[in-house]
């Protein structure tokens, strides 16, 4: 090819047996590089730019791709929702007289799963997030604890001290990523008094979570990564405070 230009780039929607995409209505997004169609479980992403190789095309995505999964698996679960390359169309800008190159690259497609229960609509796509190291990294342990390789509590207290470390101490947490001092207080007492068989304090080996509890973390550890994404994208953006009534009751009451 003279000129080449990657018109088109094509995605699979890969998802573990939980879930069924089947009926899913289409789903279409305008973002300002890519024009993107969501249909019968395949992600077509229209460039808007020029992009010479399929490489170039592919990183322009990859972090709008990486949000996207991120905030799916915060929202449903990891695994439900993941893209993977497949086909890239890849057209010459300046042909030579009479030839016609129209070039479509087969990527690698993995399987769909054929045994499925839950009936889904396609996420949407996300908004004001980036993932930076501290955010990858939270989402990782937390996806490791939803796939059974983390403890809850081992869990949400390394998420805890990950926010710790970016804002230099665990009271300036509040003031960096607009998280009430009350939340910050309750996951740490938590996650360092009580666990049962997975606590990781000694003293809290005969204290375990009870079911609201565990709820609770479980969902306090997602809003919190979800605010350091947004504060990833915008640290200067003004959301309001996640307080405790944002997040499920406890039998103490306290919320």
């Amino acid at each position: 090819m003279n000129d080449p230009h990657v018109s088109v780039l094509l995605y699979r929607v890969k998802h573990n047996e939980t879930v069924n995409y089947d009926t899913a209505q289409p789903l279409d997004y305008e973002d300002p590089d890519f024009r993107l169609s969501v249909k019968d479980r395949e992600a077509r992403f229209v460039m808007k730019a020029h992009f010479a190789s399929i490489e170039q095309a592919r990183a322009a995505v990859q972090p709008f791709i990486r949000q996207w999964e991120l905030t799916t698996a915060l929202d449903r679960g990891p695994g439900e929702f993941e893209l993977v390359f497949a086909d890239a169309v890849v057209e010459d800008r300046n042909p030579t007289p009479g030839v016609v190159h129209v070039k479509a690259v087969r990527g690698m497609v993995i399987g769909d799963s054929v045994s499925m229960v839950v009936v889904r609509a396609y996420p949407q796509p996300p908004q004001g997030i980036a993932i930076n190291a501290d955010v990858a990294v939270m989402a990782l342990r937390y996806a490791q604890y939803r796939e059974g390789k983390d403890t809850l509590a081992g869990m949400a207290y390394f998420c805890l001290t990950v926010l710790e470390q970016a804002a230099g101490n665990r009271a300036a947490i509040s003031a960096k990523y607009g998280i009430a001092s009350t939340v910050i207080r309750k996951l740490g007492c938590l996650t360092g008094k009580k666990g049962g068989v997975e606590a990781r304090k000694g003293g809290g080996r005969s204290n375990e979570f009870t079911p609201d509890e565990r709820n609770w973390i479980d969902e306090a550890v997602k809003i919190l990564i979800r605010r350091a994404a947004q504060v990833a994208h915008d640290h200067t953006a003004t959301d309001p405070q996640i307080t405790m009534a944002a997040l499920p009751k406890l039998s103490d009451g306290r919320n």
